[in-house]
């Protein structure tokens, strides 16, 4: 909401294959949402997007079910859906979603003995009702029958017990990994919210926090990298814009000390700099002078730091996890 928009996940419930605008109410005033478009599911290419179009033209889907039967999409469509978390209206929890859908994707077993004892003319009597010893015979009431779906009538049998329930449920940190891992983007937090009291601790701006700043102070800022430029007019001078929560600063780094620091400025998506704050007509820029992994946040938000820093660390030592973050590299 940077800009005072709400942007909406993709739901299956809700979205279309573009982005659409909802209608919202916030206080007595009348404002839109930004829905996005189930079009920006990694991996559904156009012939989705025409399966679900149609599908959509004959109503919005009811349930996950509906989903699976009516969008004429193929299993590994269907799991994108549930890893991307597109089905949270039907299934609460991805995990839970995967398991439903390759669930319903498994074909039945052929059961032609039990499909002939549950038929309206053979049904199978349930231990202790009309049919046990002692009675004065059935009833033949479909309440004294197994469904052959599984749902338990007139007895306490379940044909296809739901497991789901056991799968752990994921961490917010797990949400947004899987949101930028099948998107691209993610509505939840900015990936850097979860270092942000790490950064607290150590007096680390944000990048919308260097405006108060002075012009001339030492400073350390950390974010993820969406921009690299290394311009042919610029005389070897690389301009990285780092990206949070609160905005996006630049970071201007000189010949001399891109040479030191390449490996870590063009291996990692986040990065931790240090250098001098330079405020000019409004204009913020971080003079680097020194860079360093941001340590890894394993899959329940937690730091890990790292013995080596800055030009003698390597990537591994400073894993990021899966926090991907897009970025733009212009030469």
């Amino acid at each position: 909401m940077r800009h005072g928009v709400t942007v909406r996940p993709v739901d299956m419930a809700f979205s279309a294959w573009n982005c659409t605008l909802e209608l919202e109410e916030v206080g007595a005033k009348e404002t839109y949402a930004l829905r996005l478009g189930i079009r920006f599911v990694e991996g559904l290419g156009s012939h989705a997007g025409t399966l679900i179009g149609a599908a959509l033209e004959q109503g919005s889907f009811r349930s996950l079910t509906d989903v699976v039967e009516r969008s004429g999409l193929g299993a590994s469509e269907l799991k994108l859906l549930a890893n991307a978390g597109a089905v949270e209206s039907f299934v609460k929890g991805r995990r839970k979603a995967l398991w439903q859908v390759l669930s319903l994707l498994k074909p039945r077993r052929p059961t032609p003995l039990l499909d002939y004892l549950v038929s309206e003319d053979n049904y199978l009597p349930c231990s202790g009702s009309g049919g046990s010893s002692g009675s004065s015979g059935s009833s033949g009431s479909s309440s004294d029958t197994i469904s052959i779906l599984g749902s338990s009538i007139g007895c306490d049998f379940d044909l296809d017990p739901d497991a789901s329930g056991a799968l752990p449920v994921m961490s917010e940190v797990e949400e947004v990994m899987a949101d930028f891992v099948t998107m691209q983007l993610s509505t939840g937090p900015h990936p850097m919210s979860f270092y942000r009291q790490w950064a607290a601790e150590r007096q680390i701006y944000s990048c919308g926090g260097l405006r108060t700043g002075m012009d001339g102070d030492d400073v350390e800022v950390a974010g993820g990298v969406i921009c690299r430029q290394r311009p042919e007019t610029a005389k070897g001078f690389v301009f990285l814009t780092l990206e949070d929560e609160t905005g996006m600063a630049n970071v201007v780094v000189n010949p001399r000390v891109y040479e030191v620091y390449r490996a870590v400025i063009l291996s990692t998506k986040y990065l931790r700099v240090f250098g001098r704050l330079q405020l000019e007509q409004g204009v913020v820029n971080v003079i680097a002078r020194h860079f360093e992994y941001l340590p890894g946040i394993d899959n329940q938000g937690r730091i890990r730091e790292a013995k080596k820093k800055g030009a003698h660390a390597t990537r591994d030592e400073n894993a990021q996890s899966a926090l991907i973050l897009p970025s733009r590299n212009f030469h």
